[in-house]
This record gives structure tokens, sequence and C-alpha cells, in this order.
């Protein structure tokens, strides 16, 4: 659905000439009909070039041309044509005129007190525990002026409380900082869009382990865009942004995503071979519980499923359980507005 500025509520075609289309394909195409070049296309719908450009080249694969004008022939000659005319009018009308609705997800683990731990510093009670090899030694130094027997003692129950501390405080720092690109226009009235932003941070508070906020609105309104402003000021070790348009575009996210999680040579290699698997439940199985593995040992994570069009064909791949996923926040986009009650 689309929503005229008059509060008038349209259809999307599914289909133009017998061929399928999603409603950003159509939005592209719409743009290409009124004689948009690619620059112009991403600026008006708030995207990068790079995927303005993947989706004109999805759309001339769909209906097998090889140019822009072929395109336009295409819905020239369908019934939607005069469609895709308004549609292209609504959507310059919708660049002054953004419409957000902010969902805040049913926490997935109700009942969870256990306080946020989004931040990668140390805490000052976590600082204590860390003894650094001149406090060791001085402690070594004050047990052997005791008599041999409890100077031994001693020695072998301090090793095993540095060793204890240690290995906990290990499992607590974070990897290397992990982020996806995430372009966003070098002008646009979203990047003052203070008082959302803030919607955004007061959705993400609480104890769950996992939360998740929608940011659900029109087509061209901004929502990749304001997902990417604010991710961009978020400290998460791993932040990345996932094509949740369908299942092919997910998983094709997801194994980038594992494929940047693999730190050693050999684990490059192990997903260089899931990735080849043809079999596509058990590549999807099997990516999933590599990602799954990996995110588990953060601190946080941070990922966004843009562009969401139907939460049946993705919540396999959606973190719901943090025994599983570990913790972490989600923000989605999409254009349903119901997409909560709906899910």
């Amino acid at each position: 659905m689309t929503t005229k500025p008059g509060g008038i509520k349209r259809k999307y075609p599914k289909e133009i000439n017998g061929v399928t289309f999603t409603p950003r394909e159509i939005d592209i195409i719409a743009c290409i009909v009124n004689g948009r070049g690619i620059k112009k296309i991403a600026a008006s719908l708030k995207i990068a070039s790079k995927t303005a450009e993947s989706h004109v080249r999805n759309i001339m694969l769909k209906i097998e041309c090889g140019s822009r004008e072929h395109i336009i022939d295409f819905v020239e000659k369908s019934e939607a044509h005069l469609f895709i005319k308004q549609h292209y009018l609504d959507l310059l009308n919708l660049t002054n005129n953004h419409s957000y609705q902010l969902d805040y997800q049913i926490n997935h683990q109700k009942g969870d007190s256990r306080p946020d731990e989004f931040n990668r510093s140390f805490s000052p009670a976590e600082e204590k525990r860390v003894f650094t090899i001149t406090t060791i030694a001085n402690k070594l130094k004050k047990l052997f002026s005791l008599k041999p027997r409890w100077s031994l003692m001693l020695a072998l129950g301090l090793c095993v409380l540095v060793l204890y501390v240690g290995l906990n405080t290990y499992q607590s720092i974070p990897l290397e900082t992990l982020r996806t690109e995430l372009p966003v226009p070098q002008e646009s009235t979203l990047l003052k869009r203070t008082a959302l932003i803030e919607q955004i941070n007061a959705k993400f508070r609480g104890a769950d382990p996992i939360k998740t906020v929608v940011l659900a609105g029109v087509g061209g309104a901004g929502k990749t865009t304001t997902a990417r402003l604010y991710a961009r000021e978020q400290k998460d070790p791993v932040l990345w942004e996932l094509n949740a348009e369908n299942l092919d575009t997910l998983l094709s996210s997801f194994e980038s995503l594992a494929y940047a999680l693999a730190k050693t040579e050999s684990e490059k290699q192990e997903v260089n071979r899931l990735k080849a698997n043809e079999n596509i439940d058990e590549r999807k199985n099997q990516i999933l519980y590599f990602v799954k593995s990996r995110l588990k040992k953060q601190n946080s994570w941070f990922l966004i499923f843009d562009n969401v069009d139907s939460f049946k064909e993705i919540k396999n791949f959606f973190p719901y359980d943090p025994k599983v996923w570990g913790r972490g926040r989600i923000l989605i986009t999409t254009r349903d507005r119901n997409y909560v009650s709906n899910s």
C-alpha cells in the first residue's frame, strides 16, 4: 500500500505485463519512466547510487531487456502506465512530506531484569578485577615471606583466582569493531531529525536482552537513511545492515555478515564452502548457525533489517532468543504500518 498526500490509500500493482515487482522496484520504474537518471533516483528515494543501480539491473533481468528505454517501452505497453506516472508525482510530494510510525516490538524475553550491556568499556567494578603483572608480583613477594607450606597454598590459590578472573575478563572483551557501509545523502532534511532519533533512543531503553524498534512509513520517506544515521552513532562491536526485501537478498546479506565475522583463514574458507552449497535449506541453516555462534560471543550487536516486506518470509533469520543470539538490538524499516500486529 502507498498513501497519497490527501490520505487516500492506493495499492501497488503486483504485476506489470505479467511480471512481478517489489514496491521498491515500482519506485525505481516510476523514476525511469519519468526520465530520471541514477543520481536523481538515488536522491529522490534516499538510497545509495549503487543500490539504485542494483535495482535497475534486477528490473532488466526480470523483463529480459538491456536498456532503460526498453523498461519505458515495457511500461507504456501495460495497463499500469498511468499509475506509474502518478506514482512518480506522489514520490516527489513525499520528499517534503515524510511520514513515520515508530512501533516498539513486543519484548522477546519478558521479566529479564538484567541491565543493558551495550557499553564496550569496562565498568569500575570490572577494572578492579583486572590484575596487572606488577600487582601479581607484589602479592607473590609478600606470600613468600610466610611459612613455605602456607606460601605454596596461598600462591596456588592466587594463581587459580587470577586465571578465573582473566578468563572471565577475556570472554567479556569484544572482538574488533565490525561495521557495514552505511551511506547517507550529503544533504538531507533527515540529518536534522534529532527528535526522531531521540524517539528511537527512548524505544531502545530497557533491560530486555534483545530489543526491536520498527520504522514504518511510505516509500521514499527516508526510513533507511534515518536507520543508518542512528546506527552510525552506536558503539556496538558488530553493526550490520541486512537487505530484508526478500529471502534471497536476506540470505546474501547474512552470507556477507558471516564472512566478515570469520577472523581466521580457516573460518573464511569454511564460510566460502557453506556459500557454495547448492542445497538452499542446508546453506541457510549452516550460515545462520555460523552467524549466531559468532554474535553470541560479542558483548552486543546492532542489526538493521532494511525494507522488510513480509515477516513470514524472514522470520527464521530473525533474532529472538538471547541464549542463541546473545544480546543485541534490531532496527527494522518497512512500509507496512501494521507490521507489529501482523507479525
